[in-house]
Parts: C-alpha cells; structure tokens; sequence
C-alpha cells in the first residue's frame, strides 16, 4: 500500500491523486474507492510503467553576485526532474573552472549547499554535478558567477637613503583586481623614535580598473638639548656670597674679587634657569624597515616593506 488521501476533485466523477515511486519498472497499482452514502466502493489495478534513471536537471544560484576578498559566497544546487514528488537523493560537487571546491550530500528537499570564502580575486563559473540515484540520472548545471574583489600594493623604491634633518619620498601603488571599488587606508606599523613617515593622500577609492597613487614621506628628524637648571645651584652661590659678608673686614677685602666674580656666576645661572628645555636623541644612523599597511572594510591587510638608510 503506498498510501491513502482525500481525493482531489479535478472535474465530474474525475480524481487526482499524487503518488511517489522510488523505483523504475512496471509497477502494479490498485486504487480502491472506499464509496460514500450514494455510490458502493470499488478498486481497479493498472500495470503502470515507471521509467528508470529518468533525466534531472540542477537549478545553481548564489546569494552574491560580488565579494570583498575574504568574503563568504553561498551556493545552492536544487535537484529537480519529472517524477512528480519524489525529492533526489545523492551528492552534488561544486566545481571552479575545473577544480573542486567541495561535496555535499542532498538533504530532504533534494538541495545541496555550500558557503564558501577562500575563492582568489577575479570572476569564478562556478558548476555543480549531481552524482545521480537509482531513480535519476546525473546531470550538470550553472555556471553561477561571482567577481571577488583584491587589490595589490607595491612601493618604489623599495629603499631609502635619507640624511638626519632630512626627508625622503616614495610611491605607493595599489592595484586593483577583481573590479575592486574598496576604499583603502593606509599607514605605517611601528617606527623608530624621531623616525616619522606620513601620506598624501591618507586612503583612496580604487574605480575598478585604474591603479592608485599613494605619496610616502619619511623624515628623519632632529632634536637640539638645552641648559637645563634648578634652585640648587642659585641656592649655593648665594650662600657663599652671604658667608663671606660675615667676615672680618680685612678678609673682606682679599675676596672683593672672588665676590664679584660669584656674583657674575650668579647672575648668568640664574638667568639660564630661567629657561629650561629637555632633550630627546635624534634619529640613530642605521637601516630600518618601515611596513607599510593598507587596509579595507571587511577585507584583509596588506603589507609591504620600505627599507630606510639614515645617514
């Protein structure tokens, strides 16, 4: 028995019913009529034919037309054919210009799927081949296209010589792949002290197509020390001067001299504490490398180094 179900009216004294085969051959069919209050029941048998691997079709979408790089794509491969109600069973291999990307197993519905975000930069066909049942035969279908969007940075020179006090420059080109519209940040990673590099302009938008300009300048900066002076010294010149007024007249007179010239000291401390200054080393002679970092929503960092040679 395959089963039983309230009979869907279709014109007159004229039923349908829907019924499911899981497999080809002649089958052997009795319908039975339970009758109602006018009409008695009653059955009849039919040899009905059902055709074996009969021939499927797969419908493949993605929920994505483009992608950052990075990005998750989802694939979905629906298994359909002309045997009414019956739901394919099997696997179903996604493919990318003939390599495979994965195998998944139908489920209930006959829909295999598969996210994905591992696919390079540029445009992907991807296809889907159902490996077929006993009821179906295998069947092929896409191609579904996504455009995953890159973009690459270079710097050049890649090295710079730059005396101390001084600035050097170098361009960033970033190209872009995959029709890349991204907006790009960029900066640079940890630097040396007095060490500094800046951007003209800080980020771009790439059009897709046209590579994009990035203006590096790396100075190396200096730094000048000041007399630095506190109470202390001021402090004990007076005292000196204050010690020797307490003595006898005639001693007084032997350091008339040596008065006036703590006084001129006194004097020319106390106006250079009146201003004082730290210090900080300036830029040390030697090679470093500068990584340069760009950056995008959503996306990857990229990082290309820039040797720098202080002089």
């Amino acid at each position: 028995m395959l089963g039983s179900a309230p009979a869907d009216q279709q014109y007159c004294d004229s039923y349908s019913i829907p019924v499911t085969f899981t497999s080809g051959g002649k089958h052997l069919l009795r319908v039975t009529f339970s009758g109602d209050s006018n009409v008695n029941g009653s059955y009849g048998t039919y040899n009905f034919p059902v055709g074996s691997n009969t021939s499927s079709y797969v419908s493949l979408s993605s929920d994505v037309t483009s992608v950052n790089m990075g990005g998750t794509v989802t694939f979905t491969a629906q298994i359909g054919s002309d045997v009414r109600q019956y739901a394919a069973t099997g696997t179903v291999t996604f493919m990318d210009a003939g390599a495979t990307l994965a195998t998944k197993t139908l489920d209930g519905t006959g829909t295999a799927t598969l996210a994905v975000n591992s696919l390079a930069a540029g445009t992907h066909n991807i296809t889907a081949n159902y490996s077929g049942d006993s009821v179906l035969q295998a069947s092929s279908g896409g191609p579904a296209t996504v455009s995953v969007a890159d973009y690459a940075i270079n710097a050049q020179p890649t090295a710079l010589s730059i005396p101390v006090g001084q600035s050097g420059t170098a361009t960033l080109t970033i190209l872009p792949l995959g029709g890349s519209t991204q907006t790009i940040q960029v900066s640079c990673g940890q630097q040396p002290v007095n060490l500094s590099c800046s951007f003209t302009p800080a980020s771009v938008t790439l059009d897709g197509a046209t590579p994009a300009s990035v203006k590096i300048t790396v100075t190396a900066r200096t730094t000048t020390a000041g007399l630095v002076t506190n109470g202390h010294t001021f402090g004990v010149v007076t005292s000196l001067a204050f010690a020797a007024m307490l003595l006898p007249f005639w001693r007084r007179r032997r350091l008339k001299t040596l008065l006036g010239l703590t006084a001129i000291l006194a004097i020319s401390l106390y106006g250079a504490g009146c201003s004082s200054s730290s210090s900080s080393p300036n830029a040390a002679k030697g090679m470093y490398v500068l990584n340069i970092t760009a950056t995008s929503n959503g996306g990857t960092a990229k990082t290309t180094p820039l040797v720098v040679n202080i002089q």
